[in-house]
């Protein structure tokens, strides 16, 4: 997969001068091997950095065009076995829609940097991260979060998210909380990576969690990257993930009396990760809105861009008091990934649904 590369080499952020975030920031030196290539429409996917304590988190950005700006950034946190990747075809999206978008990897996943020691990986040192991230991007003070799976969790644990200091929040394919199996599952799991290994755990839980239903198949594109990123991302960040997850108490109503923050809970009607049971419980328990996108796997994102885009701007659109936004592009202009690589206009290696979706 290749993004953009700004010209030149050292120098302020494109776009963002002063923020702390370098899109013309070299890639992690941890090895990645050989990519497909990956085409994305018309507006330019960059890579670019966020500064941390705990080092460099690697990132992906869309700026809209000067004059579609809407003034509000979008930063996307992904889930426990996924990356910035799996934004790659919603990043172009928002920012044709006059969104400046960002995705990120979180500490010690695939390209970021991250410590050895798993207790470094709670959801509070995750979510300190985030309120970091939301700093440095190129609105501040105007900012819409989302989080996928687990990134749910840490995006709701955030300072900046509960404070009100943003606008809304989109629970992507995240449970309020863990039920009892489910937390015991997790448990299991924390026990299997330090008994079998990272990577031999984690190819079980994707094996295991495909075998219900094929939706959660990414395109094909995103093989390479699913593969890299599974060895990539450092052993401890899986194992103090897992652990912090099934210890994770559930979510509590968002906002408070001098805080009215915006909730959608979104989720894919074919996730073989949790049911819809889960979403709608968690959308009472948050006093959130609810959407689910048709024919998608758990990783919705990957498999309906165009579908969750659409939910995210009626969304938004809603928490800025009915403003509309850009319409989405037409689906020639960015493809749906659940139709073939040929037809959608996409290249990468591998056929359709030959690579295993990123879990929750």
């Amino acid at each position: 997969m290749t993004f953009s590369e700004p010209a030149g080499t050292a120098g302020p952020a494109v776009g963002r001068v002063g923020t702390g975030v370098n899109s013309d920031a070299p890639r992690s030196p941890r090895p990645t091997g050989q990519t497909g290539r990956l085409t994305v429409p018309r507006t330019s996917v960059r890579r670019c950095r966020f500064h941390t304590p705990s080092g460099r988190l690697a990132g992906l950005h869309a700026a809209p065009a000067p004059s579609l700006d809407r003034g509000t950034s979008v930063v996307l946190v992904p889930g426990l076995l996924g990356s910035k990747e799996d934004f790659a075809f919603l990043l172009p999206l928002l920012a044709q829609a006059g969104f400046d978008a960002y995705a990120y990897d979180q500490r010690g996943q695939y390209e970021s940097d991250g410590p050895h020691d798993p207790e470094a990986y709670t959801v509070a040192a995750l979510a300190a991260d985030l309120d970091l991230v939301l700093d440095q991007v190129r609105h501040p003070h105007r900012v819409q979060v989302l989080g996928a799976g687990f990134g749910g969790l840490v995006a709701a644990s955030a300072t900046g998210v509960r404070d009100g200091r943003v606008d809304g929040l989109t629970l992507l394919g995240c449970p309020a909380g863990l039920l009892p199996e489910q937390r015991l599952r997790m448990r299991v799991t924390a026990g299997a990576v330090q008994t079998l290994g990272a990577v031999r755990t984690v190819r079980l839980m994707l094996a295991h969690r495909e075998r219900p239903r094929s939706g959660d198949h990414p395109h094909p594109a995103l093989h390479r990257v699913a593969r890299e990123r599974l060895t990539a991302t450092r052993p401890a960040h899986y194992l103090g993930v897992v652990r912090s997850w099934a210890a994770a108490e559930p979510l509590a109503p968002l906002g408070g009396p001098a805080v009215d923050l915006p909730v959608l809970v979104l989720h894919g009607t074919r996730d073989a990760v949790f049911g819809a049971d889960d979403y709608a419980r968690t959308a009472r328990q948050l006093g959130a809105a609810l959407t689910a996108v048709p024919r998608a796997g758990h990783s919705a994102q990957v498999h309906r861009p165009q579908a969750v885009a659409r939910a995210l701007q009626g969304f938004w659109s809603r928490a800025a008091g009915g403003n509309a936004c850009p319409a989405v592009p037409h689906p020639a202009a960015c493809p749906d990934l659940t139709r073939s690589a040929t037809a959608s206009g996409l290249s990468g290696p591998g056929q359709p649904g030959a690579a295993r979706g990123p879990a929750a």
